[in-house]
């Protein structure tokens, strides 16, 4: 089963699907800028999906607001949507 992270495309606004297989597993759906759990930011990192309405490409890529220390003491962590070039 598949976790997915909707993004808003930054050409078109429209929505924009990632799949992710980190974590539970679970049959859930997270908002990126709301934030999604630390293991699956890091499986999407740098991942790309393309947005069929224009087909432009966007990267999923963590907003570095603070330093993060490993082990990862946070629940969650926003993301952005950048295009790719």
């Amino acid at each position: 089963m598949f976790l997915i992270v909707t993004a808003r495309c930054p050409k078109c606004d429209e929505e924009i699907e990632f799949q992710s297989k980190a974590g539970d597993c679970l049959v859930e759906t997270y908002d990126a800028e709301l934030g999604v759990p630390p293991e699956i930011a890091v499986d999407l990192q740098f991942d790309f999906e393309t947005c069929y309405h224009n087909g432009c490409n966007a990267t999923i890529e963590l907003i570095p607001t603070i330093p993060i220390p490993i082990p990862i003491p946070i629940t969650n962590i926003a993301m952005r949507v950048v295009i790719k070039r």
